[in-house]
């Protein structure tokens, strides 16, 4: 499945977005802008905190963060990274929720090797599964949104629910029998939750773990943790240059005298394609555990919830046959080579994961110009001397700073009317920087337009489709059939006559020209209006009555 087609082909009212990093032209020009013309007018973005800033930088190229979508950044994970990787898109009648390795770039949607599982629900013809996934994705959206401070979020969400009637079906009740579960650590580890389905509904023995994972602890902290709980016979484990990110003490010190048990694989994939699927797939006597989505072979990730962690989303699945994953793990490793654990040198000794990804101190979280004309920005918490801090709006290349007085309106939200002394267009895309202190490092956030969000964002009206007047609808299948054939045999004939006319009648218009060239009284009105003249047989087609979208 390519991810990125696939998005764009969808009929979407809604689109939410989770990701890690953020390429906000790719997202704007290849993402949104095609979605938007289809008819989608609430798109909101979640990024991690850092990759939220990181994207800050291209915002003199964008044209609509703010004010024709809404980019804010998830802060469920105090301790380590924002990093789920999910899209849930819905309409009046059909759904698709996607799940996978890929960040919201354009190398994770159209250039790296990664891993998506797809959900889909079509309420003219109802899926009990794609319900339930979809009816998850919009809880776990809400958990995520609702840790936040951010408002303008929890409405988008909200509108979400309203537009999406066939949501608020009684969740359907999915059985362990059918071996699937979809995971997040917003309480519980991954890896606990792995271990409780497998103890109940397996605990036979593991025959072979195959991790497939661009990134592992310094220390194999997680596969030290999988070893332990489910003690496989063998391992396999695939990812990319691992003589230059993995150390043989590490493998000893987890393996031990059993590194025999290990095989290590290099994938070197075709055009350079960077490895970014992240898999764990788990062999028994009785069948095999596969687990997808965001989470790499790493402690913030399988091992520790998103309070002390990483926040990670995966999809979970357990299929009686051994082999039923096979062909799959196939194709995602079939570019590995072999490499001994002797290539591995020796690294520094194990040290504990770097896995803040917030900032200390007040900074900005959001920025917003409300209904009433007020500029408000939301901090991390109330600064100690709120008249040490200056705040500056971004455009382009310039900046204006804003002049006080500031109104608390609520713990942490303080805003300043908004009038003509502000130098500022607000129906463009605007940053709005807050300085702590003198001398400390800005934080940034994208400055959301209340009033532009509502004009371009109005759902669109979709219209029914024309009804066959009684007496000329099909009577079966075989007469559906019949006059597909007939209009498909017109239109051959069209193509037909039109492809053994356009030559001659090509040939004669360049003669006229021509003669009409030599002629010495030669007047180009002349000759526009003869074609006029012919013009005029055309058959003149009227106007579409339909549903015009704005640009």
């Amino acid at each position: 499945m390519k991810l990125l087609p696939t998005l764009k082909a969808f009929p979407a009212d809604n689109a939410f977005f989770l990701t890690y990093n953020l390429d906000l032209l790719f997202f704007e020009y290849m993402v949104f802008d095609p979605m938007y013309l289809a008819g989608c007018r609430n798109s909101v973005v979640i990024a991690d905190p850092q990759g939220y800033a990181a994207a800050l930088p291209d915002m003199p190229e964008v044209r609509y963060a703010g004010q024709r979508y809404v980019i804010t950044s998830g802060r469920t994970s105090p301790g380590g990274a924002f990093h789920p990787k999910l899209a849930l898109l819905t309409s009046e009648d059909r759904g698709a929720l996607f799940l996978a390795s890929a960040n919201l770039t354009r190398s994770g949607y159209a250039f790296n090797w990664e891993v998506v599982t797809r959900f889909h629900y079509n309420h003219k013809r109802p899926d009990p599964i794609g319900l339930w996934a979809c009816q998850w994705g919009y809880r776990v959206l809400q958990a995520i949104v609702h840790a936040g401070k951010d408002d303008l979020v929890k409405k988008r969400l909200d509108r979400l629910w309203q537009t999406t009637p066939w949501f608020r079906q009684e969740e359907p009740v999915i059985h362990d029998d059918a071996g699937l579960w979809l995971l997040h650590n917003l309480k519980e580890p991954l890896l606990t939750q792995l271990y409780t389905r497998y103890q109940a509904l397996d605990a036979i023995g593991v025959i072979e773990a195959v991790i497939v994972s661009p990134y592992f602890d310094t220390s194999l902290a997680a596969l030290e943790a999988i070893d332990r709980r489910f003690q496989p016979r063998t391992w396999r484990i695939f990812t990319q240059h691992p003589t230059e990110n993995l150390g043989k003490n590490a493998f000893e010190r987890v393996f031990g005298s059993g590194l025999d048990r290990v095989q290590l694989a290099d994938l070197h994939i075709e055009q350079e394609r960077w490895l970014h699927a992240k898999a764990i797939l788990l062999r028994t006597e009785s069948g095999v555990w596969l687990m997808t989505g965001s989470a790499n072979a790493t402690a913030p990730a399988l091992l520790q919830s998103a309070h002390r962690g990483n926040t990670e989303i995966v999809a979970l699945r357990f299929q009686r046959d051994p082999g039923y994953f096979d062909e799959w793990l196939h194709q995602l490793t079939q570019h590995a080579q072999p490499v001994s654990l002797n290539a591995l040198t020796t690294q520094e000794e194990p040290r504990e994961e770097a896995l803040s990804s917030s900032s200390k101190g007040p900074h900005i979280l959001s920025a917003y110009l409300d209904d009433a004309g007020q500029l408000c920005i939301v901090l991390s918490e109330s600064p100690a001397r709120p008249d040490a801090w200056t705040v500056h709006l971004l455009q382009d290349e310039g900046q204006m700073p804003v002049s006080g007085p500031w109104r608390a309106r609520s713990d942490a939200i303080y805003c300043v009317p908004f009038d003509d002394s502000f130098d500022i267009d607000a129906t463009r895309p605007t940053l709005v920087a807050f300085v702590p202190a003198p001398e400390s490092s800005p934080s940034k956030a994208i400055l959301h337009n209340y009033q532009a969000l509502a004009s371009y964002s109005q759902p669109v009206r979709r219209k029914d489709r024309t009804r066959i007047p009684p007496g000329l609808a099909p009577i079966n299948v075989e007469e559906s059939i019949r006059i597909m054939e007939m209009l498909y045999e017109l239109l051959a004939m069209n193509a037909e006559a039109l492809k053994k006319h356009r030559g001659p009648v090509a040939a004669r218009t360049r003669q006229q020209e021509v003669t009409l060239e030599l002629e010495d009284d030669y007047n180009p009105e002349d000759f526009l209006s003869k074609r006029s003249f012919a013009s005029r047989f055309r058959k003149v087609v009227p106007p579409s009555t339909g549903t015009i979208l704005p640009g």
